[in-house]
Order: C-alpha cells, then sequence, then structure tokens
C-alpha cells in the first residue's frame, strides 16, 4: 500500500468521535504504518481548539500526542512560497493545508469539507477508503 496522504482535521475529529467510520480506519491504517500520514501544523493547532472546546484536558493530550506522533507534521515556515501561491484560490482557513500538499507533491488530501472539492488530490475518506480496494462505510467520513 505505502501511500502518504495529507489529513485534514475533520479526518480526525471524525476518527476519534466515530470509530466505527471511515475516518477511523484511515486513522487506524496510518497508525499501523501501512500508510503514511502528513499534517500542517495548523492541523495541530485545530485540534487542540476543538478538542479544548468539547472534551478534558486529558482527552486533549491524548490526541495531541497520538496525532503528533503517528504523522509527519510540516510547519508553516516551510510552505511559505506555496502559502502565497495558493492565497485567494481557497478559504484561509483551509490554505495551510492545501498548500503542505502542493509542496510536498501529494497525491492525497483526505478531509470531509466541500472547499477541497476544486482540487484534484481532493478525497472523502470514504472515496479513499475505497480507492484501496478495502470495504467502506456507509457514510463519506
Amino acid at each position: 500500500m505505502n501511500k502518504t496522504i495529507f489529513i485534514d482535521t475533520s479526518v480526525f475529529i471524525l476518527a476519534y468521535t466515530f470509530p466505527t467510520s471511515n475516518s477511523a480506519m484511515i486513522e487506524k491504517l496510518i497508525d499501523g504504518e501501512e500508510i503514511t500520514g502528513v499534517i500542517s501544523g495548523f492541523v495541530l493547532e485545530e485540534l487542540n481548539s476543538y478538542f479544548r472546546k468539547y472534551q478534558n484536558e486529558k482527552i486533549v493530550y491524548k490526541v495531541l500526542k497520538h496525532v503528533s506522533t503517528m504523522c509527519e507534521i510540516v510547519y508553516r515556515d516551510n510552505i511559505t512560497l506555496e502559502l502565497e501561491q495558493w492565497k485567494g484560490k481557497i478559504k484561509e482557513k483551509d490554505l495551510e493545508h492545501l498548500a503542505t500538499v502542493k509542496y510536498l507533491g501529494l497525491r492525497y488530501l483526505i478531509a470531509y469539507d466541500r472547499d477541497y472539492e476544486p482540487f484534484e488530490e481532493y478525497r472523502t475518506p470514504k472515496q479513499f477508503i475505497r480507492e484501496l480496494g478495502l470495504k467502506s462505510y456507509q457514510t463519506e467520513y
């Protein structure tokens, strides 16, 4: 299998919220090192904000530690040229994610977010699971 994919914040939120979901399947594939997950530093910030709002400190720590140890992290300082190139072509909240994908030349940006639809790298969790030839859950996420 050995694919490298960018994982949007939405996939992690859905994976931790719905353990029987396509997002959770992707998280397990990354955790099992069957595929390589890449995130931007902004994904960690978004996860921190989300889980601080809805969970306790212990859960926040577990999620951030888990995600940061199983995924490669690309920080904003490394993608300044791509940020400029793609600015205005996607919402600001998604810019760092898209710029990371473009910077690394990744084939897949896995998210549950229609803002990415104009970009060929975009796949929903369900689409990606099916592309791997695995049986997916009914939901897109």
